[in-house]
């Protein structure tokens, strides 16, 4: 390409800056959501990563007995000798959970270490006041850390009562084969503050509010004499040679090792790519739409340039010329854009990762922990990689728009100024491009096991659409296939989604596909429309006020059937980012089941650090009835269903933790869930929980503690260091309240040192609310930590937790939806120069000049309504019903207010956009137009 005719083309962008900035402000608008989803998600999966580094510390392999819940000092000294090189750095601990109290303040997340000598081998710790030596502390004095300090305002001197959850523990007798058990018990201890440490090491442990003493003076206190609960090990090298190496003298001791740091940073790992994943497609979805309506506003602005275009013609510049001008143009375009949207895309990357930043750090205050704080990662191939999609997006566009103009007649440019641009026909290679797309997406989900239904059902889907694609080609009447092919999709959409999802792995799997599903719908709905849009403008006349806008809305239907493909691609842009946004509401409300069919005829659940005496329950205010259990939080990850005929390697493990409860007669007796699902041989709750009670190799989950593709008669699996101990799942309550697995009371005490009852639930007498009762429990068990809630709170915490997550993601469709109101600007441009005549013609018979302009408004304001109704009625619909079919006993709730209110503000600001948009188009002096269109 001659320098010379860049140059030239390049003064004439400059020339047209208003039209060039709103060209660059799409891209801006794409370049956001681009960059601000890339570095929300190296800024999350950082975050993920430090705060796991940061629960362990130092520690690399955890040693514990699984069953016994404590054992002897000289196994673990033993251990830590064996381990030679592999591990420089081995400490045993003894560490209990308490409620510490000070004055008036108290904290029941506490966590008390007892730590030996051997500490001196980890990096010292830190004095922030007084000393930071354990070993030199007297039997009744202590170091906390800064965080307990600063919730219970501590400083050196402080008085201290402690309240530690002693274990369930099991001890070898001499003699026999049968061990002493211990029961869970609780101890009080009165200690002063010797010295505050900071939050680094074993005093930021498990990254919660701790209290380190000696070792032997906590022995002595709990009278366990030469015992400890852990033993906590650095490793030279990879994890699993360390624990290799130890194995031998394990096996002796029926201890087990575990590579906590290792297993924490890969749970991290995975839980940053799965959110990378959902906003990169929500980005996806931006992206899509901005090219789209980059283009429409190239070709506008190209337009413009018509006798440009038309001089370079006849000057012999070829059409891969234009092509390339175009091009160029939008790629500078581009780069603009990315210049400004760096530094826009990172407040919006830091809100988005700091909404669910937040939300953790919410569940983990709940659970005691603090998380570390969040701090934004800016990675220079990140914003690299972002820049290049908004590049290659923007030179898509470029590339499309040139072509169109380059096809424009040299008869009708050198005539101008008006230009019809020919109908895009489509390539001869569409289908086969398309069916080989198809095939690999239907191959991966042949292959795949999470969401391969939803790549099943895409690949057939595009297969589908390259058949179409190829028949229309060769049909005599195009228009007469398209809609036989759209009430197909139609079909496909409900029936071939209902065939082909695998419902039982749980409506966040089974959400993929009926998202698929609603979009097929929409572009169907679209396509019979097409040739239509007379008749469904008219539809919104009959609702809109009298005067202007009916003239207007009389025009609008015939514009837009005269533009179908852009009318097309409108009603699906707007369309399809309503309807998701409007799917994100259902699928964080999918658990808001009415609490009174999820509560199993209790008011009040109630968890407690330390042990809940349930003989005193009586004790409490308004309480009528109710039942302490056994309870203990599997971690996340240690939780799962075995495929049949599965290996271990491949176990589906849920990714949150989960409560294991131990059944009991006093629960059969006093529950009145429902189930959700259940093997045919229990016909009640109460009939799958006995079978529980009697046999231990079964096991009953609620809806929130049920493993993706669990299905009655598959083996769930906790694994707490042993391996997987599989269960036989006979039932599913139908109930996201319990938030666990229930099992028999000997496998718990089996899998785990207990501390007693630490859960309660109950019921009022009448007269009293379960509000009241809540408090009361609270009054109750304050010096247990207990902290009680009515199951109305309960329930409404589970659906927070879900629409935080759908909340937060549904802000990138903000910049969708400002993307399609950008292509409605386009769309408005070309319609104006389009209709030159036209509105000259209109403002030469006498009409207003506001009259004109809400002429040329009504097309893209009826025509981005009509998209938005499709999305919210059609798309809405066929997910309704295949809810209907895969999820009936779930929620399937939409704020219809809110939605309606959203089209209503939609409206509002598309009049007002179009209106802004189509005035400086409508012609002052009327002759003066006639006369340039002469």
């Amino acid at each position: 390409m001659p320098r010379q005719v860049l140059g030239a083309w390049i003064k004439g962008a400059v020339r047209r800056p208003a039209r060039a900035a709103v060209v660059i402000l799409t891209l801006l608008i794409m370049t956001i959501g681009t960059l601000g989803a890339l570095v929300a998600a190296d800024t999350l999966e950082q975050l993920f990563v430090a705060d796991a580094e940061a629960t362990w510390g130092e520690v690399d392999v955890e040693v514990t007995s699984g069953e016994a819940g404590i054992f002897e000092e000289g196994s673990a000294r033993r251990l830590g000798v064996d381990a030679g090189a592999e591990s420089p750095s081995w400490a045993p601990r003894l560490i209990l959970r308490a409620v510490v109290e000070s004055g008036e303040r108290r904290d029941p997340d506490a966590v008390v270490i007892g730590l030996g000598a051997e500490e001196q081998s980890f990096a010292p710790l830190r004095a922030i006041q007084g000393t930071e030596d354990v070993l030199r502390l007297d039997p009744d004095e202590v170091l906390v850390n800064e965080r307990l300090a600063a919730r219970l305002d501590l400083e050196v001197g402080a008085s201290l009562t402690l309240l530690l959850a002693v274990p369930e523990v099991s001890v070898d007798q001499p003699g026999t084969d049968v061990p002493l058990r211990t029961p869970a018990r609780t101890e009080g201890f009165t200690a002063t503050v010797a010295g505050v440490v900071a939050d680094a090491g074993s005093a930021d442990l498990g990254r919660t509010p701790n209290v380190l003493l000696r070792r032997d003076a906590l022995q002595r206190v709990v009278n366990f004499e030469g015992f400890v609960t852990h033993l906590h090990m650095t490793s030279a090298g990879d994890s699993d040679d360390l624990i290799r190496t130890i194995s031998p003298v394990l096996r002796l001791d029926d201890l087990v090792a575990a590579p906590v740091a290792e297993d924490a940073l890969e749970i991290a790992e995975d839980e940053g790519g799965q959110f990378r994943s959902i906003l990169l497609t929500l980005a996806a979805l931006v992206v899509a739409a901005a090219a789209i309506a980059a283009a429409q506003m190239l070709i506008a602005l190209a337009e413009d340039r018509s006798r440009e275009i038309a001089v370079l013609r006849a000057l012999g510049a070829p059409g891969r010329t234009i092509v390339s001008l175009v091009t160029i143009e939008s790629v500078t375009y581009a780069l603009a854009a990315v210049i400004l949207g760096v530094f826009l895309a990172l407040p919006v990357a830091e809100f988005l990762a700091g909404r669910l930043s937040d939300h953790f750090a919410a569940i983990s205050a709940g659970r005691g922990r603090e998380q570390v704080a969040l701090v934004p990662v800016i990675e220079p191939a990140t914003l690299l990689t972002g820049a290049f999609v908004v590049a290659a997006a923007a030179a898509f566009a470029g590339r499309s728009a040139g072509r169109r103009l380059a096809a424009v007649d040299l008869d009708e440019l050198l005539r101008g100024p008006l230009v019809h641009l020919p109908r895009s026909t489509p390539s001869s290679r569409r289908p086969l491009q398309v069916a080989l797309l198809g095939s690999v997406v239907l191959g991966t989900g042949l292959t795949g096991d999470d969401a391969a239904d939803a790549l099943r059902y895409i690949g057939l889907t595009l297969m589908l659409t390259a058949w179409w694609l190829h028949r229309r080609r060769l049909a005599n009447e195009p228009e007469r296939l398209d809609r036989r092919a759209a009430g197909l999709g139609l079909v496909w959409a409900t029936v071939g989604a209902g065939v082909l999802a695998d419902f039982s792995q749980g409506y966040e799997t089974g959400f993929a596909i009926l998202i698929s599903a609603g979009i097929i719908t929409i572009g169907a709905i679209t396509v019979l429309l097409s040739g239509r849009f007379r008749v469904a403008v008219g539809w919104i006349r009959a609702y809109a006020p009298r005067g202007r806008w009916q003239a207007s809305l009389r025009t609008a239907g015939a514009y837009a059937d005269a533009a179908r493909g852009r009318s097309g691609r409108l009603i699906a842009t707007f369309g399809i980012v309503l309807f998701v946004a409007a799917s994100l509401e259902v699928l964080g409300s999918a658990t808001a089941i009415d609490v009174d069919r999820q509560s199993g005829g209790f008011d009040v659940l109630a968890e407690s650090t330390v042990a809940m005496e349930g003989n005193r329950v009586g004790e409490i205010d308004g309480w009528q009835g109710g039942v302490a259990l056994w309870s203990s939080f599997v971690p996340e990850d240690r939780f799962g269903v075995a495929p049949p005929d599965g290996e271990d390697e491949d176990i589906v493990r849920l990714r949150y933790p989960v409560r294991m409860i131990a059944v009991s007669h006093q629960l059969i007796a006093a529950q009145q869930f429902q189930l959700a699902d259940v093997a045919p041989e229990y016909g009640s709750t109460a009939t799958a929980l006995e079978a529980v009670m009697s046999d231990r190799n079964k096991a009953v989950v609620d809806r929130y503690g049920r493993p993706p593709g669990a299905a009655i008669g598959d083996d769930v699996t906790i694994d707490l260091g042993l391996g997987p101990r599989r269960y036989e799942l006979v039932g599913v309550l139908d109930t996201f309240l319990v938030g666990g697995v229930l099992v028999s009371p000997d496998e718990y005490t089996e899998l785990t040192a207990s501390n007693g009852s630490t859960l309660l639930l109950g019921w009022a007498e009448t007269g009293t609310s379960p509000e009241e009762l809540a408090s009361s429990v609270n009054d109750w068990g304050r010096d247990v930590g207990a902290d009680a809630r009515t199951m109305q709170q309960v329930g409404a915490d589970v659906v927070s937790v879900n629409k935080t997550f759908t909340d937060t993601f549904a802000l990138m469709l903000l910049l969708g939806l400002a993307v399609a109101l950008m292509a409605v600007a386009a769309v408005l441009v070309r319609s104006a120069r389009e209709r030159r005549p036209y509105l000259a013609v209109l403002r030469a018979i006498g009409l207003q000049r506001g009259t004109v302009a809400a002429s040329l408004a009504a097309e893209p304001v009826a025509v981005a309504l009509i998209g938005g109704l499709a999305g919210l009625i059609g798309g809405l619909s066929v997910l309704r019903l295949l809810f209907a079919f895969g999820f009936s006993d779930l929620a399937f709730v939409i704020d219809w207010v809110r939605l309606l209110a959203i089209l209503g503000g939609l409206a509002g600001v598309l009049v007002i956009l179009c209106v802004s948009v189509a005035w400086p188009h409508v012609p002052r002096d009327p002759s003066r137009s006639l006369r340039e269109l002469a």
